[in-house]
């Protein structure tokens, strides 16, 4: 048969078992963490509201009554990192041009168009020059290459010997061996589409027409 007593805290009756009625003070949870912590009254700072909390080290900061003042209080406050309008990288038209534009340049849609257009370039080619040409302009240059002057080799890498033609076929031009100069591959790669005059300048070099095909 359960046992009727009241509450230590709330002075409310509940009921319990016979073998628990000796040590249960509180018929709660609730009224056991209320009676065994200090409780402190405070205001809320939103609906002005008087109400209880734990004074331990968690909740004695605490501002609002609850979840809801604490959210409606918040809703108009600025990010801790907000700057103002103008002030944010996305604002800046620049930024967000240049940021769209690498995003392209490191797309695979863009590599996948260089390949097809170089794949394109290449069926189209018109070979021009023989390759007893090739070996003389190769003989002509000692076999060093045209931009850096190393000397080139067979074997792939970055020193393999390979054929730049001065006007790029993506500019328009030619195949013929006036418009060939021997390059290794990695010059011949940081070329592209410049033109010859572009391309030393960046190196820092003067053009010399004497030593051109």
């Amino acid at each position: 048969m359960p046992v009727i007593k009241k509450c230590v805290y709330c002075e409310k009756e509940y009921k319990t078992k016979p073998s628990h009625s000796e040590k249960r003070r509180y018929c709660s949870k609730g009224c056991q963490g209320k009676a065994i912590t200090n409780l402190v009254i405070k205001k809320c700072v939103m609906c002005q509201k008087v109400f209880k909390i734990h004074d331990n080290k968690w909740r004695k900061d605490a501002k609002y009554c609850s979840q809801q003042c604490k959210g409606k209080d918040q809703s108009n406050e600025k990010h801790w990192n907000y700057k103002g309008p103008g002030n944010r990288l996305e604002d800046d038209p620049a930024h967000m041009k240049a940021r769209r534009r690498n995003l392209y340049l490191t797309s695979d849609k863009l590599k996948n168009n260089i390949r097809k257009g170089k794949m394109k370039r290449e069926r189209n080619l018109v070979v021009e020059h023989s390759f007893t040409e090739w070996i003389e302009l190769l003989k002509k240059h000692d076999n060093l290459c045209f931009y850096c002057g190393v000397r080139m080799t067979k074997t792939p890498g970055i020193k393999q010997r390979t054929r730049d033609h001065i006007i790029a076929i993506a500019n328009g031009g030619s195949d013929k061996i006036e418009n060939i100069v021997p390059a290794c591959r990695s010059c011949n790669s940081k070329k592209g589409k410049q033109t010859l005059d572009e391309f030393l300048e960046k190196l820092g070099k003067v053009k010399n027409h004497d030593i051109l095909p």
